[in-house]
């Protein structure tokens, strides 16, 4: 997936989570902010990364470089797998106000 930034964007990105962490810039940070933008916008339905959800991404990108999300799993059930998440820990919410509607793919049906 080739994602479209506006100018420096990618790079205020990692930036700005580089000081939100105390994180240095090396090969993980600089793979890890590939792979967050990847996600994020997958998950919007997405192939641009506005302006706009450029401090989000870092915040994302900040609490990777951190070591990840911790608590988001609050509890694990393994007979018929229930999984419960911790109040208000889900990590991706912060891109809701970005994500787009797909429209489904139109079918072709074979003769």
């Amino acid at each position: 997936m080739n994602i479209r930034f506006e100018a420096g964007g990618e790079e205020r990105i990692f930036q700005k989570a580089l000081t939100l962490c105390g994180g240095e810039d090396n090969d993980r940070s600089r793979l890890l902010l590939e792979t967050v933008c990847q996600q994020a916008a997958a998950y919007c339905g997405r192939e641009d990364i506005p302006s706009a959800m450029e401090g989000p991404l870092a915040v994302l990108l900040a609490g990777e470089l951190e070591g990840g999300t911790p608590g988001g799993v609050r509890s694990v059930k393994r007979g018929d797998t229930t999984i419960t998440y911790a109040e208000g820990s889900d990590p991706m919410a912060v891109l809701k106000p970005f994500v787009r509607l797909r429209s489904p793919a139109k079918r072709r049906w074979c003769a």
